[in-house]
């Protein structure tokens, strides 16, 4: 999802909707995040491999008279910059940090009254649903750093200024923020992360080969709650966390050495989504499931999962190639992997409806029909008695209508109170407006 020129400018709410104000005024967007492969096994040396998706979070900035900050989730006002970000709530902490940092890179008051704009006025808007691991902490950082450098007149800031600026801001509320998130919030499409050499932007061979579908249990993790529990079991199991570790390593070698490597294993032809780690005979997408449900075993061993986790990813596993938490655990969400977008597409909560509007297959039942049209033409779905002409006729016979896993997945998710969705690749990354 692109960012809509427009959509986000001024309004009643916001000082650079009044051209008589003289507010300089700016808006960005950033995407969320999925983790595909890594979580928790990479602050411990593993690596993980992440992708942007296309749910943002919008951030508006105008010069004000004081620091305030508009959101979903609260609001805060302060006539000038001077409170000790430790004293601001945690929810609105990142933000208030980068307001200040930027009029500090601006070198501008940072508030006071008087009459002076001296301050800044961000509105947040999200579609991100909070503490569901899509990263939606990092993608309001990331918009924020842009949108407010802009307004407090630093002009082209580069992407490593906001990426820095949006780090330190996670870390006001989280120390310990790996970067991860952050970067794919800027860059858009899909990158790999170790905590030795950083983050560098993965390029699927042919496409990416693959689609998504999340669904989100509704229970709002803490990640320092999971992350304990994490430390607890390699505490109590040395040996094999370790063994753990490793074996997520080599299967996130096996995962990037198909995505990025040719195709086929004896160095021939190949289609662009056959995978060499599926012994060129599997999709893509259904290699990655695979690897995905074994990725899930290991979660779950570690204590991140839970019987509502474990469900979902039973659930979406039996309708599409396989899936796994993505982030933390102990709540959020559960990915599933099915084959490249387009299959995916319409899929919604009201499984009748996905059912009738899903437009290509991912996991697709072709059931024929039974009766053989009469008229000649071009059917395309054959009776399974042969008709006696030599062109097949016009009307098709009574088969199924081809299902997606997607909206298998969203039926029966939707029927469980669940919230199932498609997402695609964010390839844009931060947008600034």
């Amino acid at each position: 999802m692109g960012v809509r020129p427009g959509a986000e400018r001024g309004g009643a709410d916001c000082e650079d909707g009044n051209p008589a104000t003289g507010a300089a005024g700016a808006a960005a967007s950033a995407p969320g995040k999925v983790i595909l492969f890594g979580e928790h096994f990479v602050v411990h040396g593993a690596r993980a491999i992440l992708c942007a998706i296309d749910r943002r979070v919008y951030v508006r900035a105008a010069r004000s008279r004081n620091i305030r900050v508009v959101s979903e989730l609260g609001s805060l006002e302060l006539e000038s910059c001077e409170q000790d970000v430790l004293s601001v709530d945690a929810v609105l902490r990142p933000l208030y940090h980068i307001v200040r940092e930027a009029l500090k890179v601006a070198g501008r008051g940072g508030g006071g009254g008087g009459g002076q704009k001296d301050g800044i006025t961000l509105h947040v808007r999200s579609e991100i649903p909070p503490g569901a691991g899509l990263g939606s902490s990092s993608a309001c950082c990331v918009a924020g750093a842009a949108a407010a450098l802009a307004a407090a007149g630093v002009v082209d800031a580069p992407a490593s200024l906001v990426m820095n600026l949006a780090i330190d801001a996670e870390r006001t509320v989280f120390p310990g923020v790996s970067g991860a998130d952050t970067a794919a919030s800027v860059l858009g499409g899909m990158i790999t992360f170790d905590v030795r050499s950083g983050y560098r932007q993965v390029t699927p061979r042919g496409g990416p080969g693959f689609g998504l579908v999340v669904s989100n249990s509704g229970i709002v993790h803490s990640t320092e709650s999971v992350v304990g529990q994490v430390s607890r079991f390699k505490a109590e199991n040395p040996s094999r966390f370790d063994e753990l570790c490793e074996k997520e390593s080599g299967l996130v070698s096996r995962v990037l050495e198909g995505l990025e490597m040719q195709e086929d294993a004896a160095g021939g032809g190949g289609t662009p989504n056959r995978s060499i780690v599926a012994g060129g005979g599997a999709s893509r997408a259904s290699e990655l499931g695979r690897l995905a449900s074994l990725n899930q075993e290991y979660l779950r061993e570690i204590g991140v999962s839970n019987g509502t986790l474990d469900e979902l990813a039973r659930v979406m596993s039996s309708a599409t190639y396989g899936a796994k938490i993505t982030g933390a655990g102990g709540g959020g969400c559960v990915v599933a992997f099915v084959d490249a977008p387009g299959a995916v597409d319409g899929v919604s909560a009201d499984a009748a409806t996905a059912t009738a509007t899903a437009t290509a297959t991912a996991t697709t039942t072709t059931t024929p029909g039974t009766t053989p049209g009469t008229t000649p033409g071009t059917g395309t779905t054959p009776g399974t008695t042969p008709g006696t002409g030599t062109t097949p006729g016009t009307t098709p016979g009574t088969g199924t209508t081809p299902i997606t896993a997607a909206a298998v997945v969203a039926e029966h998710l939707s029927g469980m109170g669940y919230d199932c969705f498609a997402v695609d690749i964010d390839h844009s990354g931060l947008n600034t407006f």
